[in-house]
Parts: C-alpha cells; structure tokens; sequence
C-alpha cells in the first residue's frame, strides 16, 4: 500500500489479497456545478471499484463533499498574503433555491449522475460531508500531528521555499462561530496547550480575534486541500484502500515542482505509514488548452449536456472510459493521460 499508480492494471494487481473489502475514496470541492473533468474521476472511481468486484472482493466508492467555507489560495500569493478568495460552501444556496446550501446541490447533482452511471456500471456508493468527518476526535488527533511537525509539512509544502514560512502559521482556517466564514489567514497554532488562534477579516461581523482548542468540536477549520485529501483516507472508517484523484494531481505543484500526489503522499505519511494507494486519471483540457476546471470558467457542464443531447452523452463517456484507461494496457504508466476539448467533443459526439 501507498503507491502512487497512473495505470489502472497495476492498481488492481496490487490490492491487498488480505482484504475483503476494497474501499475508494473520492474528493470534490463544490464551487460549481458539475463538469466534465469532475465526471471522468468519479466514473474512473466507478468502473475500478466494478472491477475490483468483478476480482471478487467488495468495494464501495465513497464520495466525500467539501462542505466547509474554504478560502481558496492561490498558490502564487505574495509574501503579504494577497491572492486570496472566500467561497461559503456550506451557507450558499444553490442558484436554483432547491436545497438550503450549495455544497446539497452538488451531493445532488451526483446522485443523479451517478443513478445513470448504474445503470451501466455495478458499484456501490456512499457520501460523507467533511464537516462531518472533521469534526471527529480521531481525526483531530491525526491533524495535531501534522501541527505539532508543521516544519516537516512545510518543507513538503514549499520545499526549497520553506525558509519564508511562518513555522507557527498552519494551513487551518477556522470558521467564525458568528459569521460562519473563515479567515483568509492561516490560523497560528501554540504546541504547548494545542490551542489554535485567528482573525476574523470579515468587515461585517464584529468578532475580531479568537483563540480555542483543536479539539474544541465548535469550531469547524477549513484547511488547505493537501491536508483535506491526506487526512480523509487514514483517519475516518473504513480507511480509503484506494484514492482516485483528477488529473491535475499528476502536475507539478509551484512551489518546489513536486507533483500535488507526491505531496498528498508524503503529508499522509506524517501521520502514519498505513496510507491508501493512490490512482490518478485523466487530465481533461478545457478549449483554451488548460485543465477543465469550475475557477476557470472553462468547464461543460454534464447537466446542460445532458439536456441538450440525452443520456448518451453519459454512457458515451462510460464507453470511453472503459476502452482508453481501465482496459487499455497502454495507458500512461508515469503521467496523467490528457484529453484535449477536441477529443472530448469527439467522445460526447457534440459540436
């Protein structure tokens, strides 16, 4: 356990023979209504965990919602902290008022996508909110150990960089028990009574600066991705056998050019060398040529997809999945296969 695979044959040869039941875990950050490359690593989930079954074992993808007011980083942030945004996830309504917040919306975006996805594919599936998952006592144990070696995480982080940060600053943003919304400044955190203290930058709410325990349960902490992705697979059960990410893990990270699963990776191992398998699919490229993502405005939406042109599009995008990347030996062994606008066009047989 605890390789990183870019090749869906070597994943399976190498499950745990020990093991009954494989599980598979799979991330999202609701900022946006679902898009193609968000769909490609949740059928890459599905059709590996039917084909894990198929081996005979049991498998069930887990789907964990990011449900949490994550002030996203930009990862080119000058040294005054500037760069940085604020989306309330767990608060927003969703654009069409159907559910009470937006991170609702995409769980229900995705039971639909995926009760036609089953259609074709065998599997089953659950979904965990990190709000939830966060707020466990085990799982503050585990981020009290990344804390209490934040020099160790740092050098992960920035590499040669390190030098720059803040060793006190953590990568836990704390959501205001008034406000509802995080700082856009990492908390600092004190190892000797493992208390955590922040700012709120909210210019509408009159709290100013709070200071609390890390395993005081009120307090929900937005944290950075690279801890969300490590911290999800070891310490909640059932422990994640396998982690299926997006493409965009397999780039090479700005700071010290270390690829974001390598990071991931290395993060976890902080905690404990018991750590998931990795798998990283396809990188899908919006038609300026960048990966297809919400923040660039650059995604095709599966929904409006759908409505224009039916079912098909889905099951064309199985059949494409099946043929390229879980039966195809040849697919990439050391990089994330990418599949330009052009192609996707071609799959989905839209103009």
């Amino acid at each position: 356990m605890g390789s990183v695979f870019y090749n869906l044959d070597e994943c399976l040869r190498n499950i745990d023979e020990r093991k009954k039941t494989i599980d598979i875990n799979v991330g999202l950050r609701p900022s946006g209504n679902l898009h193609i490359g968000n769909v490609e690593t949740l059928l890459v989930s599905c059709i590996l965990s039917e084909s894990i079954e198929e081996m005979g074992y049991d498998s069930t993808v887990h789907v964990n919602i990011c449900d949490l007011d994550m002030p996203f980083v930009n990862e080119n942030f000058d040294s005054k902290g500037h760069g940085y945004t604020i989306i309330n996830y767990r608060d927003m309504p969703d654009l069409e008022g159907c559910h009470d917040s937006f991170s609702l919306h995409m769980a229900n975006e995705i039971g639909q996508l995926l009760g036609l996805v089953n259609e074709n594919v065998d599997f089953n599936y659950d979904f965990n909110f990190f709000s939830e998952l966060q707020n466990k006592l085990d799982f503050r144990i585990a981020l009290k150990e990344i804390f209490d070696n934040n020099l160790e995480f740092k050098k992960i982080f920035y590499g040669n960089q390190s030098k720059k940060a803040k060793i006190n600053d953590v990568f836990a943003y704390p959501v205001c028990l008034k406000c509802k919304r995080s700082s856009k400044k990492s908390a600092v955190y004190n190892p000797q009574d493992m208390s955590l203290s922040s700012k709120c930058l909210n210019d509408f709410c009159e709290n100013n600066e709070f200071i609390f325990s890390l395993f005081d349960l009120d307090y929900d902490l937005a944290l950075h991705y690279f801890l969300n992705d490590a911290l999800r697979d070891i310490v909640i059960e059932p422990f994640a056998d396998i982690h299926v990410f997006g493409g965009d893990y397999s780039l090479k990270h700005s700071l010290n050019n270390m690829r974001k699963i390598e990071k991931v990776k290395k993060i976890a191992e902080i905690i404990t060398p018991h750590i998931p398998d990795y798998f990283v699919g396809p990188l899908i490229q919006g038609k300026d040529c960048q990966k297809m993502g919400k923040s660039k405005g650059n995604g095709l939406n599966i929904f409006e997809l759908i409505e224009k042109k039916g079912n098909d599009i889905i099951y064309n995008m199985i059949d494409f999945t099946r043929k390229n990347i879980i039966n195809n030996p040849e697919y990439p062994k050391n990089d994330s296969l990418r599949i330009d606008y052009k192609q996707i066009k071609d799959i989905l047989k839209i103009d």
